[in-house]
């Protein structure tokens, strides 16, 4: 989470907020940057004193959300040479399971290798929903009063510029520039999200991801 003078950043995993991030701190005035909290700390999380300032947050299609994860966190887990995340053991059964398998697994709620179900697959199975749309209300709804401004990542740079202009954030048309030509940060090679599903896999996606409906996803955009 990012806080400055002016709103607050609230970070979703794989959804442009390194960007974000390092272009507030690279280009914004130093003093307008209050605090970072825990790289993914939820909207309830916000300090009090800071709760009255614009929020925003951002969303992904989850189709290609899920691609990218999946890479993140088998390059994360082979960097430590294996973990004990629940993640890497329930979803990815410790590195075996094929793509199908893990995003199943995400997807279902269901543990894959005998491992115990943990808490937030047993919220899946009962809410029947997947995993990313259980950190979309955790992150920006649970607990938490106000409003998110939420943007979509595939616009992440136009929807940013169009956030800062709609609460009059003093930005110049400088960091606007900064914004639109920044290269993108963090950016996990691998194919086309479409090539990554099978017709099973595509329709257990849109079968359990509120955010499909809830922000107009479709599979191929």
């Amino acid at each position: 989470m990012l806080i400055t003078k002016h709103f607050v950043f609230v970070h979703l995993k794989k959804t442009g907020g390194r960007f974000i991030r390092n272009l507030c701190a690279e280009h914004m005035p130093a003093d307008w940057i209050v605090a970072e909290l825990d790289d993914h700390a939820a909207a309830r999380d916000i300090p009090p004193e800071f709760r009255d300032l614009p929020v925003l947050g951002f969303v992904r299609n989850p189709w290609d959300w899920y691609v990218s994860w999946y890479h993140y966190i088998r390059a994360q887990e082979q960097r430590k040479n294996g973990s004990e995340s629940t993640y890497w053991s329930v979803v990815f059964d410790d590195g075996r399971a094929s793509f199908k398998e893990a995003i199943t697994a995400a997807c279902s709620g269901v543990p894959l290798g005998g491992h115990p179900a943990p808490h937030w697959m047993e919220r899946i199975r009962e809410q029947d929903l997947d995993l990313y749309s259980l950190w979309c209300r955790q992150v920006y709804r649970a607990g938490f009063k106000g409003t998110v401004d939420i943007g979509r990542f595939e616009n992440l740079r136009e929807d940013f510029i169009a956030f800062l202009r709609r609460h009059e954030v003093p930005v110049d048309d400088g960091f606007a520039g900064h914004v639109m030509e920044r290269p993108p940060d963090n950016v996990t090679e691998r194919d086309a999200y479409s090539s990554y599903y099978d017709a099973e896999l595509r329709e257990l996606v849109r079968h359990k991801s509120t955010v499909v409906d809830e922000y107009g996803y479709t599979f191929d955009g």
